[in-house]
């Protein structure tokens, strides 16, 4: 749906054997953006920001089948993880998603921290100065989860949600290039507008989810 330029790799199978071949696709400007669904959720047809929820489970993990929580965050996880719950994720209806750190992170030892904990910005750097503040791309995928959920997908080295370490690869100390989210649930309340939306990130051999909010 974005302008630039995409390999396209076509593998061709029959009895006798199989080819492959490649080429560049150049996309020459951009999909109109279409203001419904997921998109008018994640945008309000302009621009919306999200944070972690101050809910208990806002963080979780757990084996591929859903069956059991290996670990959840407790309710507390906005007052234990300042520097993370002041995260935001801002969708924009250019299919542009910025993040912005607000000036500090939440560091775990996989990056290199003594220990887990706030950190100032700073401490990204060298490879992992992507996960720091950036503008990414995304994608609203329709009907593409495992069970017909939409997905979103963030673009862009470093681009991610929820966590850092939270990749369809598996976990990661180092950003990477895409990451595709399945929205397992999202909801607003009629009275003050507050969205809440909860993303799964399917990491191969285990499930990460998210709760995320918009006021």
């Amino acid at each position: 749906p974005t302008i630039g330029n995409y390999s396209i790799v076509h593998h061709a199978f029959n009895q006798g054997g199989s080819a492959t071949d490649s080429g560049t696709v150049e996309i020459l400007r951009d999909a109109p953006f279409v203001c419904t669904g997921t998109a008018e959720y994640l945008t309000d047809c302009t621009s919306r920001t999200w944070k972690m929820a101050p809910v208990a489970g806002a963080l979780w993990v757990g084996p591929l089948d859903g069956s059991s929580t290996w670990w959840a965050i407790g309710a507390t996880g906005a007052t234990d993880r300042p520097c993370h719950w002041n995260d935001e994720w801002t969708f924009n209806s250019d299919l542009e998603m910025v993040y912005e750190t607000n000036g500090d992170l939440w560091a775990e030892t996989y990056m290199g921290a003594a220990a887990d904990g706030c950190q100032d910005t700073t401490f990204y750097t060298g490879n992992l100065e992507a996960w720091g503040d950036g503008t990414h791309s995304y994608e609203v995928l329709l009907g593409t989860g495992p069970n017909g959920e939409d997905q979103i997908r963030v673009s862009g080295l470093g681009a991610w949600i929820g966590l850092q370490k939270a990749a369809n690869a598996g976990e990661t100390t180092v950003p990477v290039a895409s990451i595709t989210y399945t929205i397992l649930s999202a909801e607003e309340d009629a009275n003050t507008g507050v969205r809440t939306m909860e993303i799964e990130c399917n990491c191969t051999s285990l499930l990460w989810r998210f709760t995320l909010r918009s006021e």
